[in-house]
């Protein structure tokens, strides 16, 4: 649940464990991010130093910003 109390979905990158930056107010919307991410090299690395200097992640960054029904943590 955010801090506003609205119920959202979050996505984690388990390789890592890094948590994304977003907020998913469906699970479709969620699901349809990772699946746009699971395309790109960047989101297949174990290392997060290596994923967030991956040549693939600004198009990760883009891909994130501009998914429909999120919005930032």
């Amino acid at each position: 649940m955010a801090d506003d109390k609205a119920a959202v979905w979050v996505i984690t990158h388990l390789s890592t464990g890094q948590r994304l930056p977003r907020e998913f107010l469906t699970r479709e919307a969620a699901t349809a991010c990772v699946q746009k991410l699971q395309g790109l090299r960047c989101w297949n690395s174990g290392d997060a130093a290596v994923m967030l200097n991956h040549p693939d992640t600004p198009l990760a960054q883009r891909i994130l910003l501009a998914a429909p029904d999120s919005r930032e943590t």
